[in-house]
């Protein structure tokens, strides 16, 4: 028993039509060509000769051109035969093949870029290709013929400053795109630091730091005095010290490079250690009355009582 089929293979604008007849009958003379009468979307298409005549079995090739991006069409196949020279017939018993296909959208390709310290990061995206590169100011860094869709690397520039990386692809249906991303690779450094006292009354505190690259080593002192270090895992830091009551300014350093102290950093940072006096009594005179108190606190400042409802530095000291 006869068996016809077909496949279409879309691209961007045009797509590839492959048909099978198996078990035809054997004794078809070899001089008449079997076709395939092709609609699409119900309008006459095109005739698709066998690649060969006569015998059971034929194959036939065509591409379908003039087609849109991201499109959805509808095809019918019937096969046919020549009854005599000239003549095209539809099989006794129609051999038909329908369904339908969606073209490809138009060829795209994208890249990302980042950075850390001197190294220069990418990602990329881009359609069916057969060969792609990336480059760094015009010398090509990557490239590969491996038809892949996504890819990404990493490169070391010798010295800060802005770089264009650039990315280009060949696309299979024989067009090619490009993209590009300009970067500014700057000098490592700190982009903040923070100190806080974890609960009025404590004397703990906890710091926190922000990094534009990955660090090596962290030392946090106050003036000439040690606090704590340790070194660094990523582009960030944290953790608990132990303050005595009052004003205190910290001063983080950061060593970016193992090789290299003297890629680094400094920031300061100031945090107030502030003594809970809330259960406490405070002397106080009020209305010429002099008594001791804990329900209406007052402080003596620049000549006269005011009502303590808010924190007082006094002293070198925070109380409230």
């Amino acid at each position: 028993m006869a068996t016809f089929s077909v496949s279409i293979t879309p691209g961007t604008t045009t797509a590839d039509v492959f048909g099978i007849l198996t078990g035809g009958d054997p004794s078809y003379e070899s001089d008449k060509y079997r076709a395939i009468d092709l609609y699409i979307d119900g309008a006459p298409y095109s005739l698709i000769w066998a690649s060969s005549p006569g015998g059971g079995d034929n194959y036939f090739y065509d591409t379908i051109e003039g087609l849109q991006p991201s499109t959805t069409y509808s095809y019918y196949a019937v096969l046919c035969y020549q009854e005599y020279p000239g003549q095209l017939t539809p099989t006794p018993s129609p051999l038909t093949e329908s369904g339908t296909f969606t073209t490809l959208g138009n060829p795209t390709c994208h890249i990302s870029v980042g950075s850390n310290n001197k190294t220069i990061y990418w990602n990329w995206t881009a359609s069916a290709n057969t060969w792609w590169n990336v480059g760094i100011d015009g010398a090509m860094v990557d490239y590969g013929q491996d038809g892949a869709t996504s890819g990404s690397g990493s490169y070391t520039v010798s010295s800060y400053g802005t770089y264009r990386v650039s990315f280009y692809v060949s696309y299979t249906d024989g067009t090619s795109g490009s993209d590009y991303v300009d970067i500014t690779i700057s000098p490592p450094s700190i982009n903040s630091f923070n100190v806080s006292q974890v609960l009025i009354g404590s004397n703990q505190a906890y710091y926190s730091f922000d990094l534009n690259a990955d660090g090596w080593y962290y030392s946090i002192y106050e003036g000439s005095t040690y606090i704590t270090d340790g070194t660094i895992s990523g582009s960030s830091g944290y953790g608990n010290i132990i303050l005595p009551f009052g004003r205190h300014t910290l001063i983080l350093t950061v060593i970016f490079s193992s090789t290299d102290p003297s890629i680094q950093d400094t920031i300061e940072a100031t945090v107030d250690m502030r003594r809970s006096l809330s259960n406490a009594f405070v002397y106080c005179t009020v209305d010429g009355v002099t008594d001791w108190t804990s329900t209406t606190p007052y402080v003596y400042h620049n000549g006269e009582w005011i009502l303590a409802d808010s924190n007082i530095y006094h002293n070198n000291d925070w109380r409230n």
